[in-house]
């Protein structure tokens, strides 16, 4: 089953193995996170992350993916403003970056 197949409405976020925090994620932005988290280091465009969350094909998906991501970094960044997780791959789109 593909991520996006299960709708979950919140995920367990684990930091250091010593806390647990739940974290309320909308369908679209846990799509994105799935579409991107199951291929880390891939880069994904942001048709490619349309296509895949919504379902659907369009012309005009960059201000729709660029919000769900921008919302879906403030959730799960240690910092929104310098991400460690959803990295920006400028003119091309997005990539997940797992830390080890």
């Amino acid at each position: 089953m593909a991520c996006t197949e299960a709708y979950k409405e919140h995920i367990m976020y684990t930091f250091n193995g010593f806390c647990k925090t739940v974290i309320n994620l909308t369908r679209l932005e846990y799509g994105a996170l799935c579409c991107l988290a199951t291929s880390p280091g891939r880069v994904f465009t942001k048709a490619q992350i349309f296509e895949t969350v919504w379902s659907m094909e369009s012309e005009s998906c960059q201000s729709s993916v660029a919000n769900v991501i921008c919302n879906l970094r403030k959730k799960i960044e240690p910092d929104n403003r310098k991400p460690t997780y959803i990295k920006t791959v400028i003119g091309v789109g997005y990539k997940f970056v797992s830390r080890e």
